[in-house]
This record gives C-alpha cells, sequence and structure tokens, in this order.
C-alpha cells in the first residue's frame, strides 16, 4: 500500500446528523462539511479529514497491528502512543513507528542529540525530529464505527507520469 492517499467517504451523508455530526455550508466555494470530534466530511471531494491526523497514515499505521504504549484512566478514556519519525530535517516526510524497544532506543538517542544542542549548532548538524503521538480511544472508535458501516476507504494517490 503507497504511503500517501486520502480516506474517500463513501456512506450516506443524510444521516450524518443524527450520528452526531453538525452541518456547515462555506459559501465561497460552495462546500459542505459535516464536523464531530475533530473529523470532518466533505461532500466536495468525498473525503473524511481530521483536525489533528492525516487519516490516511494513521489508518493504514494501525492496520499493522503496530506495538503500542496503552495506558487507560479512571475516566474510561484509554489513550495509545507511538512514535512519529521524520524523514528529513524539514520535517515534512513522516512515518509513525510502534512503540517498540528499536524505535525507543532511536527516539532516546535523538532526545540526548537535542540536549547537546546550543545556540550556536549549525543547521547542518542538527539532529532530526522525533515524537511520540498519543491517541485516545474515542478517536478509534469513531473511525472504528464509521468502518463497521463500510462508509470509508483507502485510496492511494498515483504517482505522476512525468
Amino acid at each position: 500500500m503507497s504511503k500517501r492517499g486520502y480516506v474517500k467517504f463513501t456512506g450516506d451523508y443524510s444521516k450524518l446528523k443524527s450520528m452526531g455530526y453538525g452541518f456547515q455550508k462555506l459559501y465561497a466555494a460552495n462546500y459542505m462539511q459535516w464536523a464531530k470530534n475533530g473529523f470532518r466530511i466533505w461532500k466536495r471531494g468525498h473525503d473524511i479529514t481530521h483536525d489533528d491526523y492525516d487519516l490516511y497514515k494513521i489508518i493504514t499505521f494501525f492496520r499493522t497491528n503496530p506495538k503500542m504504549r496503552i495506558t487507560g484512566y479512571d475516566d474510561g478514556m484509554t489513550t495509545y502512543t507511538f512514535y512519529k519519525f521524520y524523514k528529513d530535517k524539514k520535517a515534512r516526510e513522516y512515518e509513525f513507528r510502534p512503540y517498540d524497544e528499536e524505535h525507543h532506543e532511536i527516539y532516546g538517542d535523538t532526545m540526548r542529540a537535542w540536549g547537546r544542542v546550543t545556540d550556536d549548532t549549525p543547521k547542518d548538524v542538527m539532529p532530526l525530529a522525533h515524537t511520540t503521538v498519543c491517541v485516545t480511544n474515542e478517536l478509534l472508535e469513531q473511525l472504528q464505527g464509521l468502518q463497521d458501516m463500510g462508509w470509508y476507504e483507502l485510496v492511494e494517490y498515483k504517482p505522476k507520469n512525468n
């Protein structure tokens, strides 16, 4: 599967409001969207986006059944933590990585390298940026609900022929 793509909405727009999605019409380009918990379902383009995550990347990552740190809280919330490793120093391209010993060690080495950075450190020797990502059971349940209804599919971006 490609590392780039989008999440295509294949469901019934007329049922979204009864499922708790708020409707908004954006008149500049006649866009219609339904929003709930950071998810946005767009009629023009037929896609689903999230305010904080690239849904295509996160869904393809979760489909690999990665190891994650799972933390439960007294209020019933659960969080799932994993790594986000950037491929270049411009921090544009990244990959999600499992929360396993191998990636924990790489992450720790990177954090120690950042600890040695000073104001005089040249930009060309700066370490890569790595971070952790923490998602909640609420986000996963909302995705799972849409999947159980068959309301989305992953669409790969096709490479451009030069």
